[in-house]
């Protein structure tokens, strides 16, 4: 005699089989290579997403990306990397159960600071500072995602993160190989490395109130004295405005979290 409980366990456990078996009949794949038109060498940490959906991916070392499990239709691929401009792929195809190869090749976008655009400067440094390459992140480009500093100076060519544990770990960064000692962090203006020259742990600076991110990796501009052997980051906070403030929390892996909070206003005076 059957009893009615293995019934109704074994037409559950069919209709689970019929219905996964439906749904991976009807999805397929998108993989590919991104890489980096001047150079020709793969480009780690780049953003895929189609779309109009919830899919994406971030490529690997070796440039490699897959979006698996991915709906049958036509999609429209977006790339994207800080210091690349964005590449757009029209009317990518999935098939049932097929693969589908799309590959990325991005332009380097590396911006020279203006002449003029540098202030209360002796023509002298003013001069010197013309020469200097800079990658400017700016905080439109980081403030829809929930990254924190070390993930977004990742994404910057040249750059180097080294982390000792999860989300809100101790955090440092190297330029073109350099070590984080040889790397001088400026806040505002202020140097934020010992006087030995340690490194900085960026872990602890929140994104929250960044404006934005200067990554000096040639002649360093005398305003920071033209210290940092391995280049320059300098992280300039945001002005009281009209956003009164904001917060957020993030959970990371080891059972990490970390919360930060942001308040600005203005102020004609104390008393």
């Amino acid at each position: 005699m059957v009893k009615p409980f293995s019934c109704a366990f074994r037409s559950w456990v069919l209709v689970t089989l019929v219905f996964s078996t439906a749904w991976a009949q009807s999805v397929g794949r998108i993989t590919g290579t991104i890489k980096d038109q001047a150079t020709g060498k793969p480009i780690h940490s780049v953003n895929i997403v189609v779309k109009g959906t919830g899919f994406g991916a971030s490529s690997n070392k070796k440039g490699q990306y897959a979006i698996k499990d991915l709906p049958v239709g036509e999609y429209t691929l977006i790339a994207s990397h800080i210091g690349y401009k964005s590449a757009t792929k029209l009317h990518v195809k999935v098939r049932i159960n097929q693969t589908t190869k799309v590959d990325f090749v991005l332009t380097p976008t590396i911006i020279q600071l203006p002449g003029s655009s540098v202030t209360a400067l002796l023509p002298s440094e003013e001069a010197e500072r013309s020469h200097a390459f800079v990658a400017v992140i700016r905080a439109e480009e980081f403030e829809s995602r929930a990254v924190s500093l070390p993930e977004v100076l990742a994404q910057t060519a040249g750059v180097q993160i080294k982390k000792l544990g999860g989300l809100g770990s101790y955090s440092t960064l190297s330029v073109r190989g350099t070590s984080g000692q040889q790397v001088r962090v400026y806040l505002d203006g202020v140097a934020l490395n010992s006087a030995l020259g340690g490194g900085v742990n960026l872990g602890n600076i929140p994104l929250s109130n960044v404006e934005r991110i200067e990554v000096y990796k040639g002649t360093i501009p005398t305003e920071f004295g033209g210290s940092g052997l391995g280049g320059v980051v300098h992280i300039v906070t945001k002005r009281a405005g009209s956003k009164v403030g904001s917060y957020g929390l993030k959970s990371g892996t080891f059972g990490t979290h970390q919360g930060s909070v942001f308040f600005s206003r203005s102020y004609k005076s104390f008393n």
